[in-house]
C-alpha cells in the first residue's frame, strides 16, 4: 500500500505547512509509516513558530575588533572542487566565529509584535475569529479585556523584577513608543 500525503503550493510557499516528516514510532503499531505535517491558519498565524534568525548586530565601531579575530584565522588551499567546498564551509565557520566573539545576534521577533502577548491573547483573538453574529461582539469585549490585563501583568512584572537595563530601557518610553533623548522633568512654579 502506498501512503500520499497531498499539498497546495500556495500553502507551502505561505509558510503555513511545516516540513513533512516521517515517523514509524508514531505510526501506533501499524505496519506503515506516519506521515506528519503541521497546519499553522492564516488567521492565527501567531501560534506558528517564529523563523530562526542567524545572524548577527553588525556595529561598524566593532570593524577593527572583527578583522583581529578574522584576518590570522586559517584558509586551507584550494585544489579541486572537494577542497574548495572545504574553504568554502571554512570561510563560513570562520566569519560565524570572528562574528560571535565581537557582535551580538539577532533576536527573533515576537510573533504579534509587541512584548505584553501571551497564549491567553491567542485564545482570546481565535475566539474573536470562531465566532459569528451578536456572540463576535462578546468575543471582542472578551479580547479587549484580556488584553488590557496581559498588558498590565506585563508591565507590573517588567517593572517590580526589573534590571539596571530594563529601567533605563523604561525610563526612555513616551505613551508606548521609544524616545531618543530623555525629556526634562518639569515641576509646578512655586
Amino acid at each position: 500500500m502506498l501512503d500520499l500525503a497531498l499539498l497546495n503550493e500556495a500553502a507551502a510557499i505561505s509558510g503555513q505547512i511545516s516540513d513533512l516528516q516521517i515517523s514509524f514510532q508514531e505510526s501506533l503499531t501499524s505496519d506503515h509509516a506516519a506521515l506528519r505535517l503541521l497546519w499553522y491558519p492564516a488567521k492565527s498565524i501567531a501560534i506558528a513558530p517564529p523563523p530562526t534568525l542567524t545572524g548577527y548586530k553588525v556595529d561598524d565601531l566593532y570593524m577593527d575588533s572583527w578583522l583581529k579575530i578574522f584576518g590570522p584565522l586559517p584558509t586551507p588551499p584550494i585544489t579541486d572542487i572537494a577542497s574548495l567546498d572545504r574553504a568554502a564551509s571554512q570561510l563560513h565557520a570562520n566569519i560565524d566565529h570572528a562574528s560571535s566573539c565581537v557582535f551580538s545576534r539577532c533576536k527573533a521577533p515576537d510573533p504579534q509584535g509587541v512584548r505584553w502577548w501571551n497564549p491567553d491573547c491567542d485564545t482570546a483573538l481565535s475566539g474573536v475569529y470562531a465566532s459569528l453574529g451578536p456572540p463576535k461582539k462578546v468575543a471582542i469585549k472578551n479580547l479587549r479585556c484580556v488584553i488590557a490585563h496581559s498588558k498590565w501583568v506585563w508591565a507590573h512584572d517588567f517593572l517590580h523584577h526589573t534590571t539596571s537595563e530594563n529601567l533605563w530601557e523604561a525610563a526612555a518610553w513616551r505613551k508606548g513608543h521609544s524616545i531618543k533623548r530623555i525629556p526634562p522633568l518639569l515641576v509646578a512654579p512655586l
